[in-house]
């Protein structure tokens, strides 16, 4: 089907009841860059339908039927950024997303409306507090508000409306790195603050002069001066 056209970029496939993607479907577009594949009857995807060298940086998958995605392996897809399953029947995770999530410099999943299952031996013991929050809560939020913030943001999300009305949350690793400069900030405010006698001393008090030094000198040694 798309023998002819190996140069696509963009490709709809939306509301057509598709309910299958046959193996290597798509193997000959090696320059697709974003794949819609939304308000389908799909139940399953499989990452051999792409070819093995490819430049995916946006793949939709809303509104469909998945409840699975371990035969999706987004290790295969280096230049993705942008992956939306909302509005599936998904009830965990595989791995391989979850450290994306938590590795990736810049990476966003739409991951809502989905009965998410927090007990599920597939991913309990990788849910972080981040990710039980965004997982295990029926938090929504619109879809079009994160895409306008995509080239903002610099690295990986999980992408959520919260009770405050946040539209993002921070990753893992992001949570990490703002741990670490908020402790290297704190040490060196307390080196600052134990040694403020020190510092008043050194930027305040006036040197002593070359005659002031003659003087102790001789009163120590009964050096009369005149």
């Amino acid at each position: 089907m798309f023998t002819n056209f190996k140069n696509l970029q963009n490709l709809y496939l939306q509301n057509t009841r598709t309910n299958r993607i046959e193996a290597e479907a798509f193997s000959v577009i090696n320059n697709l860059n974003k794949l819609y594949l939304t308000n389908n009857y799909l139940e399953k995807i499989s990452s051999n339908i792409f070819p093995v060298y490819n430049a995916l940086h946006t793949l939709d998958l809303s509104h469909n039927l998945l409840n699975d995605l371990s035969e999706f392996d987004i290790s295969m897809f280096p230049s993705i950024v942008f992956l939306n399953i909302s509005h599936n029947r998904l009830e965990y995770l595989p791995e391989n997303i979850m450290n994306k999530l938590k590795e990736e410099n810049k990476f966003y999943l739409i991951a809502d409306n989905n009965p998410w299952n927090c007990e599920h031996p597939g991913w309990v013991q990788h849910l972080t507090t981040i990710f039980i929050d965004a997982f295990c809560t029926n938090n929504n939020y619109d879809s079009r508000k994160v895409e306008e913030k995509m080239e903002k943001l610099s690295t990986g999300y999980l992408v959520y409306k919260d009770d405050t009305g946040i539209w993002s949350v921070c990753s893992a690793k992001c949570a990490f790195n703002h741990c670490l400069i908020w402790m290297f900030g704190a040490v060196w405010f307390g080196i600052i603050l134990g040694n403020t006698c020190k510092i008043k001393r050194l930027l305040f008090t006036e040197p002593t002069r070359y005659e002031d030094k003659a003087i102790q000198c001789g009163k120590y040694k009964n050096i009369s001066l005149t």
